[in-house]
């Protein structure tokens, strides 16, 4: 008997947590939410390209042995 009550809980739970179509169209449509989900994915876009940028950057300064090795000609040249 318990069993059959915790089953009824968690599948209470699953349908709480997975909103019908229906219900997540009527959120959109709500304009306070619309505007939300419209800022977040603004910052995201922003967010994300801050982050692309900076790895490109931290690409460019990396060592690797060939730009050390250029490096190191490089400055046998000036002495």
């Amino acid at each position: 008997m318990h069993c059959v009550y915790v089953q009824g809980q968690i599948s209470d739970l699953k349908q709480a947590l997975n909103p019908s179509s229906a219900q997540l169209q009527s959120m959109l449509l709500d304009p306070a939410v619309n505007l939300l989900f419209v800022q977040m994915k603004r910052e995201m876009d922003t967010c994300r390209s801050q982050l692309e940028q900076s790895q490109k950057d931290l690409a460019a300064w990396k060592f690797t042995p060939d730009r050390y090795r250029l490096l190191l000609a490089v400055l046998r040249e000036f002495n």
